[in-house]
């Protein structure tokens, strides 16, 4: 089971790996490989069954988590140019990371923290911020079995799941917990949380013709099933009229 969880709490007194074992116990974090912690002074992370890389640059930290190591590739200088990048321009853009991820920007000096997920938010995110503190994790149960989250119904969300089949983000299920949307990221420091957008997907007719186009998706195609693949992985094609 993936698990990432986090907390930032700049100028708190609590006990952040406390709080991360109430987390992690909610969901069995330890099934399969034992957690990591990683601590930063105001912030505390704890992952299991993924991958993690992370890297600085000054003040700031950045880490990058993966659901398998077979997407590694670049990503600690992945990781280097997004830090320093933070430090010249107090920018935090993912748009160069590839494939499922999960990506963390915590500054200790400004004490700003930035969350971001991939175009298709692969590994869900969930986030409760506070006037004092930001809690995250990529399974809601472990988020909500902090002290301090609000474990109330939001009635829109119900309309939500009736009316789509799902909750769309940033709602989640319970009141003042959110969701970062694919390819969104989120900013908080203060107190103040917002979420924007780093990528959006582009059409640009180029005038090739329909036949060289059709190489080129087939060899994409391809290429990211080959990238994603794993050992014993296959498909079930149901043969309907709507099957692929």
């Amino acid at each position: 089971m993936l698990f990432l969880c986090g907390i930032v709490e700049p100028r708190g007194t609590r006990d952040l790996a406390a709080d991360l074992s109430l987390m992690a116990g909610a969901r069995r974090a330890a099934q399969g490989r034992a957690p990591s912690t990683v601590g930063l002074p105001g912030a505390a992370l704890l992952h299991a069954n993924g991958t993690l890389c992370q890297a600085s640059a000054g003040a700031a930290t950045v880490l990058v988590y993966r659901p398998s190591a077979e997407e590694l590739d670049g990503d600690l200088a992945s990781a280097h140019a997004l830090a320093e990048t933070w430090q010249r321009t107090r920018t935090f853009d993912c748009a160069a990371l590839r494939g499922a991820f999960v990506a963390v920007l915590y500054d200790a000096e400004a004490g700003e923290t930035r969350l971001a997920v991939d175009r298709f938010a692969t590994c869900p995110l969930y986030y409760h911020a506070s006037a004092t503190r930001l809690a995250f994790a990529v399974d809601l149960d472990a988020l909500a079995a902090l002290p301090g989250v609000p474990r109330e119904i939001d009635p829109q969300a119900i309309y939500d799941y009736v009316f789509y089949h799902c909750i769309p983000a940033p709602r989640a299920i319970y009141r003042d917990v959110a969701k970062l949307a694919p390819a969104a990221q989120l900013a908080w420091q203060g107190g103040a949380a917002s979420q924007s957008g780093y990528w959006t997907p582009g059409f640009a007719p180029d005038g090739r013709d329909t036949d060289t186009l059709a190489v080129e998706l087939r060899a994409r195609l391809e290429a990211a099933v080959r990238r994603r693949a794993r050992p014993g992985c296959g498909a079930f094609l149901s043969g309907g009229l709507d099957s692929s």
